[in-house]
């Protein structure tokens, strides 16, 4: 049979895919994930069904509108950061598979630094005639160099631009703080199983790994690591190649949507950290709103699995 893939949407506390005209079987593959004729409930990560496929715009009756052939449907629900319905006793939008490392982003994913970095960004974009307000949030998750290059400026050098925000960062950095619970959680990991790939150059990176209170990680994959930032693979790859483990055994700790594009580039399943975000991202990954109720738990093979301190 054909695979195809379609996203689900949230409606009603369900969780229903767009088009579905009729289910004709279902399978469990794994999380805990129930689908019934005429109930459309997902509690699960995935569930490949059969279905029949209504496509947009198709009209019941009308010949060639609509495709009834049956198809294989991998349905991955789209989460809208709804953490309201993610519980210690609700676990399944978890990943619910082992990894052999965690890959965690820095910047709003393990410490907030968006009051340091809007107010440098804020200033930069002033003196070059650009609206803060508009361009300050697309500097999120992308190496410093690679948003000054876009942005075509004449006679701008983003090398130089790039270390001079750096350098204003490094002395920005009084009102930095762990994301909840983050601490503990990284201190639970083993050491040789866990990076910080950041867009932030090393010296910005570990200024604000100080400043949080928290340890320099065993690995740290900055940006002066690589030749393509996010939302390209190379970071990541990078990240699972050090650590000498297979880039689709990697779990990455999130916050941006170009930080998710460059862990879905590198085969990796992704979590999005919340904390920080002011408007919902729609994204395949699940949401966590911080740490204080997740923790580690390693598997008879030595792997590790994210799971809610149930009780918590």
């Amino acid at each position: 049979m054909t695979s195809i893939h379609v996203l689900a949407e949230r409606v009603g506390g369900k969780t229903r895919p767009p088009y579905v005209k009729e289910v004709i079987n279902h399978r469990a593959c794994r999380g805990r994930a129930a689908l019934r004729q005429g109930r459309d409930v997902v509690e699960g990560q995935v569930q490949p069904i059969i279905v029949r496929i209504r496509l947009p715009g198709a009209q019941p009756g009308v010949k060639g509108s609509e495709d009834a052939a049956p198809f294989a449907l991998s349905w991955a629900p789209r989460f809208h950061n709804e953490t309201a319905s993610v519980t210690p006793t609700n676990p399944s939008v978890l990943p619910s598979r082992d990894y052999a490392a965690f890959l965690f982003d820095m910047d709003g994913t393990i410490l907030t630094s968006i009051k340091s970095a809007e107010r440098v960004w804020s200033a930069w974009a002033l003196r070059h005639g650009l609206d803060p307000v508009t361009f300050v949030p697309t500097v999120h998750g992308k190496r410093t160099e690679d948003t000054i290059r876009q942005l075509g400026l004449p006679g701008v050098d983003p090398v130089a631009e790039a270390l001079g925000i750096a350098l204003a960062e490094i002395e920005d950095v009084g009102d930095i703080e762990e994301i909840a619970g983050v601490g503990r959680f990284l201190a639970s990991l083993p050491t040789d199983r866990w990076a910080i790939v950041t867009s932030a150059s090393r010296a910005l990176a570990t200024a604000r790994i100080a400043a949080a209170g928290l340890p320099l990680p065993p690995l740290l994959v900055s940006a002066d690591d690589v030749k393509r930032g996010k939302p390209n693979p190379d970071p990541f790859l990078l990240g699972a190649q050090k650590l000498g483990v297979a880039p689709q055994d990697c779990l990455v700790f999130e916050d941006t949507t170009i930080g998710l594009a460059a862990a879905e580039s590198a085969g990796m399943d992704s979590l999005i950290v919340t904390a920080t975000h002011v408007h919902p991202v729609e994204t395949h990954a699940a949401p966590i709103p911080d740490y204080t109720d997740l923790m580690v738990v390693a598997t008879e093979s030595g792997r590790l699995r994210v799971q809610r301190r149930i009780g918590h």
